[in-house]
């Protein structure tokens, strides 16, 4: 009685990983996800909030805008 064999399964490679065109700098993700974020959540935040970081999270003195 012959029996047959199956063949060995070859093994099959990775997708390779396409790159993107443009690899996105870290300053362009930033404002990406900058734009997530939904509007009454940036109204929710004082507009200077940038200048007076050490204000609002340390109690610091706040600095007026000249």
């Amino acid at each position: 009685m012959v029996t047959k064999r199956s063949p060995k399964p070859v093994p099959r490679r990775a997708a390779a990983k396409r790159k993107p065109k443009h690899e996105l700098t870290i300053f362009e993700k930033i404002v990406e996800r900058g734009k997530r974020i939904p509007p009454e959540e940036l109204a929710r935040h004082p507009p200077d909030f940038a200048m007076n970081f050490h204000h609002y999270m340390h109690g610091h003195p706040k600095q007026d805008p000249d």
